[in-house]
């Protein structure tokens, strides 16, 4: 088949896929129907093992504007970062290959993107519907400043009340791509954990003009069992570091130090994360001596920055049974961070 010239493309929207065989198929099901000569679909294999590659070549033989580009695994920033190379659309839009969008998805960011502009915010909906007959709320008419957005990537929060936006993800959004290439934005490929994060503050602090609709248009189904989420993770501590790091020089990079207590806020939230996947993972079969001096080693760390959100009065924005477990853990009460771990997370 004789691919279409991927000359003026409106909208490009990128799926990486790794392994996606279970989720797949409905993913690009629920795009290709709505597809015209002003989107193209741009999927990019990281390396999968398994029928993920029989089940998109379904596709890109049948519609025109569907490519797929196959490269060794490295990780989903790298396969995001040539889904950038490879398109051609004047926005941007990412889904991961087991969510999926409603029925009106394409239809509704060409409409709006044609106002020019720098990002287009749409509602999410973390369900197994594919549809689109429940908007949350109505329409935002209050402007919503890039410093409240930018705070609320860090605390996971929504900063209007019966709305669902989120600001730390990269999908649920169009992004217009002048802002990536002049700005040389890419997602960070030396790490695994909060690149969409890293991606999206870059992003904000270049964003000129923005838009809010109330469609929900992306369906989040991230709690299936099979999920990389769920995986013992004995290098989370350096992920987690070098995601730190990659945050520390977005800061540097445009001089917002004013985000500095946000981030050791944030970084409250490693902790959570090292007993879920590290310490107390059940697949975790460290020496109980060994993994207690490693615990409270970390710690320290972690002590350091509860200080200092405690005396900015930020822990409020953590509900209190995580405030209660990370101060449990940053005074090193490591057997009852254990039991915690064991009753709410490891079930």
């Amino acid at each position: 088949m004789v691919k279409i010239m991927k000359s003026n493309i409106d909208l490009s929207i990128i799926i990486p896929v790794y392994n996606g065989e279970e989720y797949l198929e409905r993913c690009l099901k629920s795009i290709v129907t709505q597809l015209n000569d002003k989107t193209e679909v741009i999927i990019v294999d990281d390396g999968s093992t398994d029928k993920s590659k029989n089940i998109y070549t379904k596709f890109t033989e049948k519609y025109n504007n569907v490519f797929a580009y196959f490269k060794n695994n490295g990780g989903v920033s790298s396969a995001r970062n040539l889904g950038i190379r490879k398109s051609k659309g004047k926005y941007l839009t990412f889904i991961d290959g087991d969510d999926f969008v409603s029925d009106n998805f394409i239809e509704r960011l060409l409409r709006e993107i044609k106002d020019d502009i720098d990002v287009l915010f749409f509602q999410y909906g973390s369900d197994d519907v594919m549809d689109n007959s429940f908007n949350i709320s109505k329409t935002i008419t209050k402007e919503i400043e890039n410093d409240v957005i930018i705070k609320s990537s860090f605390l996971a929060k929504e900063p209007i009340e019966n709305h669902k936006y989120n600001f730390r993800a990269v999908w649920s959004k169009a992004i217009k791509r002048k802002i990536v290439e002049d700005n040389n934005i890419l997602f960070p490929e030396n790490i695994y954990f909060g690149e969409d994060m890293v991606f999206m503050l870059n992003v904000y602090s270049n964003m000129k003009t923005k838009k809010f609709i109330s469609d929900v248009l992306y369906h989040n189904f991230f709690l299936h069992e099979t999920s990389a989420t769920n995986r013992y993770k004995p290098e989370m501590i350096n992920v987690l570091k070098k995601q730190a790091n990659s945050i520390k020089e977005w800061l540097n990079k445009y001089k917002l130090p004013q985000y500095n207590n946000y981030h050791y806020l944030y970084r409250l939230n490693d902790i959570i994360l090292l007993l879920k996947y590290d310490f107390f993972h059940k697949k975790n079969k460290e020496n109980e001596k060994i993994k207690k001096q490693r615990f409270k080693e970390t710690m320290i760390n972690y002590k350091d920055y509860y200080a200092i959100v405690k005396n900015y009065n930020l822990l409020h924005f953590y509900k209190l049974s995580k405030r209660l477990i990370i101060y449990i853990c940053v005074n090193n009460h490591y057997y009852l961070a254990k039991m915690i771990t064991k009753i709410k997370y490891n079930k």
